[in-house]
């Protein structure tokens, strides 16, 4: 039995950038659900793993990055 929850709020994400700093692709990533969404079928976390999550969290907190809410 899988957990699911229907709170998808992305507050950090992983922007690819060319040399002009143009966006490329992307991945946001809710971790209060630890759901993400990509900007292109290829680019993927692999298989759910709440260790990867959690490992993402810490490398965000520790560089520095919080988080930020961001009214649509």
């Amino acid at each position: 039995i899988g957990m699911h929850s229907l709170c998808y709020m992305p507050n950090n994400a992983i922007l690819f950038l060319d040399k002009d700093d143009n966006l490329l692709e992307f991945i946001e990533i809710c971790f209060d659900c630890n759901e993400f969404t990509t900007s292109n079928k290829e680019i993927t976390l692999g298989d759910k793993c709440m260790q990867k999550m959690n490992l993402l969290d810490d490398f965000f907190l520790k560089s520095g990055i919080k988080e930020t809410k961001v009214l649509r």
